[in-house]
């Protein structure tokens, strides 16, 4: 039996033990961290990171002081780097984002931020435990405050590998909306989707891919923490995005690059390792050994001119606003690199996209000519991606893209020159047939034959046909700035996603002779007076006649028939 004095023997001992444990360093997983509150000016430690290739590489590192950043109420690590790796590679550089910093051999945080045109070896460390709770949202979090300084997230730009000079300028274009600064980088070959497995610790380089495949769109940073499958790194935000889903690769640092602003990693996607989940202020969170959803996206490209063919294939993320821009970007690349040169010609484009409700399979064919055809040919994709991504209705998952072209440097189009009623006068009902001239690019002039059924119940009186190419482009040549409203989505008379994308795919293709006529709109009679055929049947609306050809079709012509009762 306890006596009191034993109780309070106890009572005491128990009361010691928990205020050592409060005070020693924490275990979170297989790691050890240091509490930001025991911190101290003046301490030394040490960390890691990769200089080249893949090896891991120690640093040593002082405390200065804790302070806090100027991007919310996060209390920050002020450390100076030492050591002869860290003064040969020009200090601090973007890449070294999420390298893991300890203090008494237990993890304190990672390298997040640094000076631009200032001591290149003074860093800012986010606070492991900020970052912990990025594996537990609902968790709160506990700031602190003390000293302001104004510093920039060490994060490395976003490197482009694998494609032409106007690929990677349109990507960096592109990639500028995101807040992401692109910079070329020389071929790193092509990154498989073959998974690796214990490929990376703390210390290690990866890199966060928003594009796998043949090209690659691609950051370089580096774990700060494992445990298990997941893992910490970068120490702040890639792109602050919140719930994402990157590939994440382990990475090959190529070289360090020198700058008088901050020096940055050079580097390249070796193996898969698994997925990026979260991206938040305090860093990213990875986990091991999972796939992100994506979508495959196959280019199969034939020039005619030189009889090759060049196919492509790269993965972007399913579920990230950016895939849009990384598609076109990336197709319109492919497409420069089969026919290794920017210019005029025509292309024969068929799309297939794959997906998952509303319309299990898209498909649509078309024929384009422009003076730069590898940009004109990928319209109806980009529109498409649109449709799928912006549309009101419904969340359109796309499984897979497949882009089949045949390009060469024929200018494939015929003009329009006028159309011919061979009968003058129609009964309602009737059958009429036109003949419409086409004169060819530098070449013959062809007739081809276009004909309708008049509505039963259209009204007498003259009705006016137009008939133009699908393109509708005038008959002067390809302004594209004409167009430049052609991707808004067209919602009027649509209930569903089904009916915007029916509507597109019925619209003429740009090798179509379409003949319109309106037999709602003002006609006149055969005494020359003026007749309202608003009177006609309601049921009579606007009809559209297309016919297919071989060419684009450019300008329009107009012919009258007598509708007689």
């Amino acid at each position: 039996m306890l006596t009191r004095a034993g109780f309070r023997r106890v009572t005491y001992w128990v009361a010691v033990i928990f205020l050592l444990i409060l005070a020693a360093p924490v275990t979170w997983g297989a790691e050890k961290t240091f509490p930001l509150d025991k911190v101290k000016p003046g301490m030394n430690g040490y960390g890691y990171t990769v200089f080249s290739g893949t090896k891991i590489e120690k640093f040593k590192v002082k405390v200065i002081a804790t302070v806090d950043g100027s991007f919310g109420k996060n209390k920050l690590i002020l450390v100076r780097l030492l050591g002869k790796s860290v003064e040969e590679n020009g200090g601090l550089s973007a890449g070294m984002s999420g390298s893991p910093i300890y203090l008494d051999d237990c993890l304190a945080g990672a390298i997040s931020y640094g000076f631009e045109n200032a001591d290149s070896t003074l860093a800012l460390v986010t606070p492991i435990n900020s970052m912990l709770q990025l594996l537990n949202e609902n968790q709160k979090v506990v700031y602190l405050t003390g000293y302001k300084l104004k510093a920039v997230p060490v994060a490395t730009p976003v490197m482009v590998s694998g494609m032409k000079q106007r690929g990677f300028e349109l990507m960096a274009e592109r990639l500028k909306k995101y807040g992401f600064q692109a910079v070329f980088v020389p071929n790193a070959g092509v990154s498989s989707l073959e998974m690796g497995k214990g490929l990376i610790k703390p210390g290690s380089a990866i890199a966060v891919l928003m594009s796998a495949g043949d090209y690659q769109v691609s950051a370089i940073g580096t774990v700060t923490w494992r445990d298990g499958k997941d893992f910490l790194a970068f120490g702040h935000a890639y792109n602050n995005r919140g719930k994402v889903d990157y590939f994440a690769y382990q990475a090959n640092i190529l070289q360090t690059v020198k700058s008088s602003q901050m020096s940055f990693k050079l580097g390249a996607p070796l193996k898969l390792i698994g997925r990026i989940i979260q991206d938040r202020q305090s860093g990213i969170v990875g986990r091991l050994e999972e796939t992100p959803a994506f979508i495959p996206v196959q280019i199969n490209i034939k020039d005619n001119d030189r009889n090759l063919t060049k196919k492509s294939t790269f993965y972007v993320p399913s579920g990230e606003q950016v895939f849009h821009d990384l598609i076109i970007s990336g197709v319109t690349d492919a497409i420069d690199q089969a026919i290794d040169r920017v210019g005029a010609g025509s292309a024969k484009v068929n799309l297939k996209i794959e997906t998952s409700g509303g319309q299990d399979q898209i498909i649509r064919d078309n024929l384009f000519y422009n003076k730069d055809i590898a940009v004109a040919s990928i319209k109806d994709l980009d529109y498409l991606l649109t449709l799928i991504h912006d549309n009101d209705y419904s969340p359109i998952i796309m499984k897979g893209i497949s882009v089949n072209m045949e390009l060469d440097s024929e200018h494939t189009t015929a003009r329009i020159v006028k159309i011919v009623s061979e009968s003058a006068k129609a009964k309602p009902g009737d059958t009429v047939r036109f003949n419409v001239l086409l004169h060819k690019y530098r070449g013959d002039d062809i007739t081809v034959p276009i004909e309708f059924k008049l509505p039963v119940g259209i009204k007498s009186g003259k009705l006016t046909v137009t008939v133009c190419g699908g393109s509708r482009e005038a008959a002067g040549g390809f302004d594209d700035d004409a167009k430049k409203d052609a991707f808004k989505l067209d919602y009027k008379g649509t209930l569903s996603f089904q009916d915007l994308l029916a509507n597109f795919l019925a619209q003429p293709k740009n090798n179509e002779l379409v003949l319109e006529y309106d037999p709602t709109n003002e006609a006149k009679s055969a005494d020359g007076t003026s007749k309202d055929n608003n009177s006609a049947d309601e049921n009579v609306k606007q009809t559209q006649v297309k016919s297919l050809t071989q060419y684009y079709i450019l300008g329009e012509a107009q012919a009258t028939v007598e509708v007689q009762l």
